[in-house]
């Protein structure tokens, strides 16, 4: 008899509910907790329904559910609020009923006893007979107040945004300005393999060609001792020969670090 005793008394589902804070005031959270017996074996499928109007659900429901000595145990925990005149019933003292907590077992239905909430009041009556409302904190706002002057702030904004205009303006011609120095390093480059090679090639030819590549020699170097020399072959008074222009032209490659 003492083992069946367990099961009889789940066989049939109970529920019971109730509320953590006896008199919340309005905008207070409490909790409401529903707890329930079934059979173990209907603790999965068994279902509470616990409507908390016109109180208002403010948190997440948190369910829980437990098979001991084949008695199933459902606990349905709540947080809510009065956020609505609704909950009020518009008397102070006045208390609401919640709506009454049923489970469904295996075809079986239990309701829990009524449970009521008595709202308090934030305010007294005076207060809320009176023509003007009185706060807590000055109903006026008071003047504004600056960190920083506003025409100083325009000021540096407007600089601001020039710098940024000009920051933009030089980062996109950034590409043109090098590419436009690119050429002309390269151009530098180019007329001075040239004149290397028109020396080389004036070795093999007449004097006047030699005098020409070395004229063309003393304008494209940037070297100014180099230049003097490349000048004074062009046009000294000797006829310039081979090794004057093969040895300028070496001087030359050299200079540019063709030769390193």
């Amino acid at each position: 008899m003492l083992l069946a005793a367990p099961s009889a008394l789940a066989a049939s589902p109970q529920i019971e509910a109730q509320v953590e804070t006896a008199n919340p005031r309005f905008g207070d959270t409490f909790g409401y907790v529903v707890t329930a017996t079934v059979d173990g074996s209907l603790v999965d499928s068994a279902r509470i329904v616990n409507d908390v109007a016109p109180f208002t659900r403010v948190a997440s429901t948190v369910e829980r559910r437990s098979v001991t000595d084949g008695v199933g145990h459902i606990t349905v925990s709540e947080t809510i609020a009065c956020l609505a005149a609704a909950c009020l019933e518009g008397r102070r003292g006045v208390a609401v009923a919640l709506p009454r907590a049923r489970v469904v077992a295996g075809g079986e239905v239990a309701v829990a006893p009524r449970v009521e909430v008595a709202v308090g009041s934030r305010v007294n009556a005076a207060a809320v007979k009176a023509s003007e409302p009185a706060f807590r904190r000055p109903d006026g706002l008071p003047g504004a107040t600056y960190g920083v002057s506003p025409s100083l702030a325009a000021a540096l904004f407007a600089v601001l945004g020039i710098g940024l205009l000009a920051g933009g303006a030089i980062v996109l011609t950034a590409p043109f300005r090098r590419e436009r120095s690119g050429a002309r390093r390269a151009l530098r480059v180019d007329e001075r393999e040239r004149a290397v090679r028109l020396l080389r090639e004036s070795a093999t030819r007449n004097s006047e060609d030699r005098r020409r590549a070395a004229s063309l020699a003393s304008r494209v170097v940037r070297e100014p001792e180099l230049a003097r020399s490349a000048a004074v072959i062009a046009w000294s008074r000797p006829e310039p020969g081979p090794p004057d222009a093969t040895t300028l032209a070496d001087r030359v490659e050299h200079a540019g670090g063709g030769g390193a």
